[in-house]
């Protein structure tokens, strides 16, 4: 049973949510199977385990489950589906308890309709109270209010209200917010996936969007949300003219960053660093693009905003480490590095920190303590392994070690050809930095001994070479090889 559907979602529930599944499925109210209920317990046993994964064969389940009957592989699917289908309602169930109001709202319209007023006042006075609810994107706040002024207005109307009630006005402002919110949202995913993916998902009605909130007397432009999502919205549209709505953007989200959820906050900088990204890419001269990354980046962390389940995950530790570096930033780097060693995931702490420790020395031109750092990188993944050869790739050629470095150059070139884990997208910026290198540590001990014109011919090769070359790992480092070659 250890490939079935519902022994793999049972392994993504976390402890608390499996104690709380095995009391859902002894709930006589939504299960009176006892043989499920028996599968329950004894796949709680199992699952989890690696070194036991035998116990879950389908022989051994079902003899746990009819110890006196001979094995009936129909039965033991129904049994199955039965608790893969509890399990279904408890995710369901689960996920609705975390959020109350909406719980609480659905109550309200129950009372009303058993006319139980007194109790219909005392929940409304526990939703006002529970007004600290999280919400993992803003406008489910937004549903949440129209949901609960569309109850209170229906409750004014049951008992004879004829008079203003403001909560029909309420219940049409939160639902123009939930959809212009919503709508934009939408449409900044469909521009940048659009751009990413080159499909053609088609926007509508956001040019009429857009002349409603630019009009003066407008009575959503001035909303955090709304100015936010429109401002990231004409910067996919029009970001390539002018960065005004990037700036616009970034001064709006540190005023109102406890509008969003972290999940939320997450999302809309990755617009900001994409758009910076695009910008750095077609002038790789002028840093103040990467400059913008690692202000954001430093953000994120300050406030935890990239952190999840506790833990910085390591790539954003190595490219905020490695940006501020290669900015020259070793101070703030190296107290970052220290700094946030700890939130690391315990698997990968060592590996990311010895990693960024040699790449802060290499480029403090510290090549022997490097070296040494690198000693202590445990190659956890392609990215570790590829990372640290290019860090000795690069001292071997600063020191003039060329056995050191062909021989590392072929053992590297080795590796990425016969790793399965790696596609060729992967291959490809490797496999030219490693023959750049190899083409201009040639070149450099070959400098003496040729003839002007042959020294000529062999410069604009390796100058069109790199041109070309696209994409390359460390390009950066490599343009300033060759033009301290050519120059």
């Amino acid at each position: 049973m250890h490939k079935t559907k519902l022994i793999t979602l049972l392994e993504h529930l976390n402890s608390r949510e499996f104690a709380r599944f095995i009391d859902f499925v002894h709930s006589p109210f939504y299960n009176k199977h006892e043989e499920v209920k028996k599968l329950c317990i004894y796949l709680s046993k199992y699952f989890s385990n690696p070194k036991r994964k035998n116990k879950l064969d389908k022989q051994r389940v079902y003899k746990n489950l009819f110890p006196n009957k001979t094995f009936d592989a129909n039965a033991l699917h129904g049994i199955s589906s039965k608790l893969l289908t509890l399990l279904h309602d408890f995710l369901v169930i689960d996920c609705g308890d975390n959020n109350n109001n909406f719980h609480l709202i659905k109550v309200l319209e129950e009372l009303r309709k058993r006319k139980q007023f007194k109790d219909y006042d005392a929940i409304i006075r526990k939703i006002t109270k529970n007004n600290n609810g999280l919400y993992t994107d803003v406008e489910e706040l937004y549903w949440e209010k129209y949901a609960y002024h569309k109850e209170i207005d229906i409750n004014f109307l049951t008992q004879g209200g004829r008079t203003y009630n403001e909560n029909l006005q309420l219940k049409n402002d939160y639902l123009d917010l939930f959809f212009i919110t919503k709508k934009l949202k939408i449409a900044c995913d469909m521009v940048s996936r659009n751009r990413i993916i080159g499909s053609d998902y088609q926007y509508r009605l956001v040019d009429e969007l857009f002349v409603y909130l630019d009009q003066p007397d407008s009575s959503y432009s001035q909303e955090p949300t709304i100015k936010i999502y429109a401002s990231i919205l004409k910067m996919l549209l029009h970001g390539e003219e002018n960065d005004d709505e990037y700036y616009r953007v970034k001064d709006w989200l540190v005023q109102y960053m406890d509008v969003f959820s972290k999940l939320e906050l997450k999302n809309i900088y990755d617009y900001l660093e994409n758009h910076c990204i695009r910008k750095y890419k077609k002038n790789t001269a002028d840093e103040t693009y990467l400059i913008e990354m690692l202000d954001i980046s430093k953000f994120l962390v300050k406030h935890k905003i990239n952190f999840i389940d506790g833990y910085l995950l390591d790539g954003d530790y190595k490219n905020i480490g490695t940006s501020a570096i290669n900015l020259g930033d070793f101070d703030w780097a190296q107290e970052f590095i220290e700094t946030y060693k700890e939130a690391l995931i315990p698997r990968v702490r060592q590996s990311a920190y010895s990693y960024l420790m040699s790449f802060l020395l290499y480029s403090k031109k510290d090549y022997k303590g490097a070296l040494q750092a690198l000693n202590d990188v445990s190659f956890t993944n392609w990215t570790y392994h590829a990372g640290a050869k290019l860090i000795q790739m690069r001292i071997y050629y600063e020191l003039d070690e060329a056995d050191a470095l062909y021989a590392l150059a072929d053992a590297f070139k080795i590796y990425l050809k016969r790793n399965k884990q790696l596609t060729e997208l992967d291959r490809v910026p490797y496999m030219n930095f490693i023959n750049l290198t190899r083409k201009s540590y040639r070149l450099k001990e070959d400098w003496d001994f040729l003839k002007k014109e042959k020294l000529t011919s062999e410069t604009e090769k390796l100058k069109k070479l790199f041109e070309t070359a696209t994409p390359v790992a460390s390009r950066v480092w490599l343009q300033e090889v060759i033009d301290e070659l050519i120059f």
